[in-house]
């Protein structure tokens, strides 16, 4: 959930209606849905105002040094922060240490490397989804999908870690010829391969797959 443009109160509650909407149109319950703010470049005058006016405890940034600015600034909220951004190893160990969770892990080195600083700063087992590259997109980084089995297996019985489950930005199509929306084929294969990675959980799109 991007916070621009309109007031961060009345996008919250755009979203939350589009969520809602969603949640009715499948038969899905909207406690299942865990919704995460993109902070990267906001105010830390935004995000409180987000924090203390609405449900939204969870933020993501995109960059190391961004995030260990506000995490320090806001350390005094109930701020749950999250990394969404790529990773760099040599930027890991500062995120384990501001971050409760990585989005996007899709390298055993940095697995590894996040294994390492999160049991080094006794913040183990550490939350990180795998990265699927979903439509096998060229402009997009991430697992295939076919491999996430194989990748999961070298990770799977590392106690310093906690693979919540599987993290994609999906292709861009999402009805069919008569602009019906429809729940394509590949996120039923996602949907079944998360199932069979640790937690099971599904870190999916952005505010505009809503619409």
């Amino acid at each position: 959930m991007p916070m621009e443009k309109l007031d961060v109160i009345q996008n919250y509650q755009l979203v939350h209606k589009q969520l809602q909407d969603a949640c009715h149109y499948f038969g899905r319950k909207l406690s299942d849905i865990e919704l995460l703010a993109a902070s990267k470049s906001q105010s830390t005058e935004k995000i409180i105002e987000l924090s203390e006016n609405t449900p939204i405890k969870d933020f993501g940034e995109n960059y190391a040094q961004e995030l260990k600015k506000k995490a320090e600034l806001l350390q005094d909220l109930a701020i749950r922060w999250h990394f969404i951004g790529q990773l760099q190893s040599n930027k890991i160990a500062q995120i384990v240490e501001y971050s409760s969770s990585i989005l996007a892990v899709e390298k055993l080195e940095h697995a590894r490397k996040i294994a390492e600083a999160a049991e080094r700063l006794s913040k183990a087992p550490f939350a990180i989804y795998l990265a699927v590259n979903l439509g096998d997109e060229k402009s997009k980084s991430g697992l295939a999908l076919d491999k996430v089995g194989e990748f999961y297996n070298h990770l799977r019985d590392d106690k310093r870690l906690h693979v919540r489950g599987l993290m994609s930005i999906p292709p861009a199509k999402y009805t069919d010829q008569n602009c019906k929306l429809i729940v394509p084929e590949i996120y039923r294969k996602l949907a079944t391969q998360a199932k069979q990675v640790g937690g099971g959980c599904l870190s999916l799109g952005m505010s505009s797959d809503l619409h």
